[in-house]
């Protein structure tokens, strides 16, 4: 019994182990075969197109005319092109590259959510596999416990409160077991779902090693910098004051030019053909429109900048304190000697088989706490590696 005993507190003591490797690797995967980063990458690139729509020239138009009456014929043939003010062109232009740019962002910011997701996904699931791995030993433990109590008490060595003892901690563990592999496979179904429907074998019982990776202040003030989101209202707060620029060039005249042949009565007249629109009324307001959108946008990117640098801090304070308690706590851990005491004192007649028990399910369950704080700990580092590499 003594040596099942010790079996038993060496399964349950648990460390925190790092790996480099299966992170990535499902990172990458995931970024090749997510279905809503194709959808994504596929919608984006047909904003690209749609934001180079409309920028030139309108159609040249082609007319022709031919009049008769008993005194003769008239013909009349015109070919024109038509254009605004030719600084409305630039502007255009700059607007639509400045909408490639917003695509992009877009897109990055789909991916950012995306891969976002999934390292909170793989972070609970290696902690879960931790966790079934240490139920399974338990569990195994409890086993032989309960084999070992049940002929002690054959032989007058143990009685009934201490073999219901033994009997509740292998259904209690059973049932722990049960619906830590219920949660396994929720994740795993949800990585698959991240993966595009394709399954995803993730073992690892062992956190990522984000080897290099310091987390600071100027860390995270430059995920505020490279924040796609806030690159799209930067860059929307620019499309703005481009937009007062063109709407202004778009209230100076249009013009129209071409060639012109006309027939007469057997006489025939060509030459050039111009034209000029006065913009009086369709572009009432647009120009005030377009200064108070600016102002508008210029707010909003103020309010939002302002909103993700709370974020952010919020995301380092969390990680800091999750950090140090993981840290403080396996301090203080690593000094307990609770099995080494606990096996001493029930060994002595100290204590019996339900206080031993007892005893140690208190120092599990401060074992498991740490392991979620490791878990906590892992998803917020793995959630700023994507923010910041990605």
């Amino acid at each position: 019994m003594k040596r099942i005993i010790y079996i038993l507190l060496l399964a349950f003591t648990m460390q925190p182990a790092f790996s480099q490797v299966a992170f990535q690797t499902v990172l990458d995967s995931v970024a090749a075969n997510n279905k809503t980063l194709t959808a994504a990458r596929q919608y984006y690139d047909v904003q690209k197109i749609d934001s180079k729509t409309g920028i030139y020239l309108a159609n040249p138009s082609a007319s022709f005319d031919r009049l008769n009456n008993p005194s003769g014929s008239y013909t009349e043939f015109v070919i024109s092109q038509s254009f605004d003010f030719p600084t409305a062109y630039f502007h255009k232009s700059k607007i639509a590259n400045l909408s490639v740019l917003q695509a992009d962002e877009r897109f990055r910011q789909s991916k950012l959510d995306v891969l976002t997701s999934t390292a909170q996904v793989y972070a609970e699931l290696v902690s879960q596999n931790r966790i079934i791995a240490i139920l399974e030993k338990r569990e195994q433990m409890a086993n032989q416990l309960q084999t070992g109590i049940e002929k002690k008490l054959q032989l007058g060595d143990a009685n009934v409160l201490e073999v219901n003892r033994v009997r509740s901690e292998l259904a209690k563990v059973q049932s722990e077991k049960n619906i830590a592999q219920s949660r396994q496979k929720s994740l795993l179904l949800k990585l698959a779902e991240l993966n595009g429907g394709i399954g995803l074998v993730v073992n690892d019982t062992i956190f990522p090693d984000l080897a290099g990776m310091n987390v600071s202040d100027p860390t995270m003030n430059d995920l505020v910098i490279r924040n796609p989101q806030l690159k799209q209202w930067e860059t929307q707060k620019v499309i703005a004051q481009q937009n007062i620029d063109l709407q202004k060039s778009l209230s100076l005249p249009k013009f129209e030019v071409g060639y012109r042949q006309d027939a007469n009565t057997g006489q025939s007249f060509k030459g050039f053909h111009a034209g000029i629109t006065i913009p009086l009324f369709e572009n009432k307001n647009t120009v005030r429109s377009a200064k108070a959108r600016q102002v508008y946008t210029a707010e909003a990117t103020d309010a939002y900048k302002l909103s993700l640098q709370n974020s952010m801090e919020q995301l380092y304070s969390e990680f800091q304190a999750v950090q140090q308690s993981v840290s403080g706590l396996n301090k203080v851990y690593k000094t307990l000697n609770t099995p080494v005491l606990l096996v001493k004192a029930y060994n002595s007649g100290q204590i019996n088989y339900t206080t031993f028990f007892a005893e140690y399910d208190n120092y599990r369950q401060t074992a498991l706490y740490i392991e979620d704080l490791n878990s906590k700990a892992t998803s917020l580092q793995l959630q700023i590696y994507v923010l910041s590499n990605y």
